[in-house]
């Protein structure tokens, strides 16, 4: 029997075993994959969610590839994500894949397509428009043999280019047809002319890296959180536009608007004196630290010395030398002194580790540093993530290790264990005591070490497959939902803080109950962790809406309310922290007044104390759960 022509074939297990080794960044070359690909000439493979089509031959031009491959698909109605992906082996010398038309074809064929990756190949007329689906575009070293490029989509979030250079006017024009860009990525972009301004009015994570012969940047970058300008060695002009260009009306802020906390990455950056001077003159780094009295709480943790120290060339880069070479900065909402040292250039190594363990178990160096990570084990120290049983520590089960540090699923999540020389023989008891007293800290050792040697630490983590640790919560933290699901509140209750400028904090309840809400303060005069401070609202707390001063004037204030339901919905959008409903915030509640250390609410390291706030406010949260509205007025 005649065996059908494998070039026409689509095999399922190849496109899943591709697409899983793309997602996960375990792309290594050659690989099985690829050479079985090759072996059986496939010109596409397919699965219910990808399409790769692996040829040039599958499509000299739209009308071809529509014949070839598009007329043949099985999983045409479900396929998510279309691959342009020439394997190693297709012949370099094939002419160029024309995008004319492409977007209109791809949209009837595959209507659930929402992101496209489009590799290593010749292209001539890319254009890209009328895709309303597209979400995510990725261009690897796409070649284009004209200056034809052009992008209108207007629901475009992602847009992520490595070693790819469209034209400069052709690009920085195509921004201003995709406004709702909110991840924005460039690796090694050569431009042979000066880039006109980058107008970016929704983006919140842009990086920049690798400019090669790039000496200016001019942007539009009103909602950015992360700000990464890593290796541009040759940027001397940085400017932050202050007005939205025209045609994105609808999409640009107010000045007053504007957020102005973002944290910044220029490792191995040669940063000119003017690029230097914008960011630290133009208040969206500094958040208005340049007049030293926006944050009540700041101070609070050093010695007056040292503040003068710091305040004396607080807005100084140059005693860090003439350029900002090798370091890295981190500038988050700032609540005390110590943030300084980040703003001011010194490059910031998380460790991490316990009394218990003598110190720190995990570092993260100058050479193997990445933000929201503790690094790797120490020498001499065994770090694991384990699922641990609920009654007996001795049972328990190796996690799987995260591909990345941003996918946070659950399998990879467990409780952190050391071992090793360093860890402690027990807790100590004073047999003076008493026999109960000695036999309860028997138990609690028994409790914390386990018959392996394995110290329990009680913080949920996870690894990287590189073995990066990092932090995911705290067991006595985690939120049970109704359904059993583990919430870890801290990151849902940090994405929320970070979203609004005038939040203190904010603590979820939802233990063993059938959703999620939220108790909210909001930054005042005096409230400094210690203290509950008074009910005028503080500097920053007031750019939220001038009009209102205090506390008590915010919980009926429209704009107050409507800028915390956007935190709170920013944050129940966001996958990474909240997979699924269960891990929501349905309701909140302004509070009147702060946590504090005096109130009993604060540890005198200023951490929620959670079951005592809870059951203070018991009364307002049980008034949540009876209201059906999403933000529910205090009321004593």
């Amino acid at each position: 029997m005649k065996r059908p022509a494998a070039n026409m074939s689509s095999d399922t297990k190849l496109a899943t075993k591709l697409a899983r080794m793309l997602a996960g960044g375990t792309m290594i070359y050659p690989n099985p994959v690829e050479t079985e690909i090759e072996k059986e000439k496939h010109v596409f493979i397919e699965d219910k969610d990808n399409l790769f089509v692996l040829r040039s031959a599958a499509g000299r031009s739209a009308t071809e590839l529509e014949n070839s491959v598009l007329k043949k698909l099985q999983h045409a109605q479900s396929i998510r994500k279309m691959y342009l992906y020439p394997v190693p082996g297709s012949d370099d010398r094939e002419p160029a894949f024309d995008f004319a038309n492409f977007s209109k074809l791809v949209s009837k064929y595959l209507p659930k397509v929402s992101e496209l990756f489009v590799q290593h190949m010749l292209v001539k007329n890319f254009e890209l428009k009328a895709w309303p689906q597209l979400s995510k575009l990725t261009l690897i070293d796409p070649q284009c043999k004209d200056q034809k490029w052009s992008l209108e989509l207007e629901n475009l979030e992602e847009l992520v280019m490595e070693n790819h250079s469209p034209p400069v006017k052709s690009f920085a024009s195509s921004l201003l047809h995709c406004p709702k860009i909110r991840m924005f990525f460039a690796h090694k972009y050569w431009a042979d002319e000066s880039l006109p301004s980058l107008y970016l009015p929704s983006c919140t994570d842009f990086t920049f890296r690798r400019g090669d012969c790039v000496d200016k940047l001019t942007l539009y970058l009103p909602r950015v959180k992360e700000l990464n300008l890593d290796a541009n060695y040759d940027l001397r002009v940085l400017k932050f536009l202050k007005q939205g260009h025209a045609s994105q009306a609808e999409w640009n802020l107010p000045t007053q608007a504007k957020q102005s906390n973002f944290s910044l990455s220029c490792q191995n950056a040669l940063l000119g004196q003017q690029a230097r001077q914008e960011l630290l003159g133009s208040g969206r780094l500094l958040n208005g630290i340049e007049a030293g009295s926006e944050d009540d709480s700041m101070g609070t943790d050093m010695e007056d010395e040292e503040e003068e120290d710091l305040d004396e060339d607080e807005d100084d880069l140059d005693t860090l030398g003439p350029h900002l070479l090798g370091r890295q900065v981190r500038v988050m909402r700032l609540k005390s002194r110590k943030d300084l040292v980040g703003k001011e250039g010194l490059s910031i190594n998380e460790v991490y580790g316990m009394s218990e363990s003598c110190g720190g178990a995990t570092l993260s160096t100058q050479s193997a540093h990445l933000w929201g990570s503790c690094g790797f084990p120490v020498d001499g120290v065994e770090v694991k993530v384990f699922k641990v049983d609920a009654t007996d520590i001795n049972k328990k089960t190796e996690c799987p290790r995260t591909p990345s540090l941003d996918d946070n699923h659950e399998d990879y999540q467990g409780e952190i264990c050391f071992r090793g020389r360093q860890i402690m023989m027990g807790y100590l008891a004073q047999p003076d005591f008493g026999p109960e007293h000695v036999k309860s800290i028997e138990k609690k050792t028994a409790e914390a070490i386990d018959a392996e040697g394995w110290m329990h630490s009680g913080d949920k983590g996870m690894m990287t497959a590189s073995g990066m640790l990092k932090i995911t919560g705290r067991f006595k933290e985690l939120i049970i939902g109704d359904g059993g699901e583990n919430i870890a509140p801290v990151p849902i209750e940090d994405h929320i803080k970070a979203s609004c400028d005038g939040i203190n904090e904010v603590m979820m309840v939802g233990d063993k109950r059938k959703y999620n809400v939220a108790l909210i303060t909001l930054k005042a005069v005096g409230a400094n962790g210690e203290v509950p401070g008074t009910d005028d609202l503080d500097a920053g707390a007031k750019r939220v809406n001038p009009d209102v001063t205090t506390i008590s004037a915010a919980l009926d204030d429209k704009v107050w309310i409507e800028a915390v339901t956007k935190a709170v919905t920013s944050a129940n959008s966001n996958g990474k922290i909240c997979p699924n409903n269960a891990f929501k915030v349905q309701k909140f509640m302004i509070l009147p007044t702060n946590f504090s250390e005096e109130q009993g609410f604060l540890t005198p390291t200023k951490k929620l104390k959670r079951p005592i706030v809870e059951k203070a406010f018991i009364k307002q949260v049980d008034q949540m759960y009876a209201s059906k509205e999403t933000y529910v007025r205090y009321q004593p």
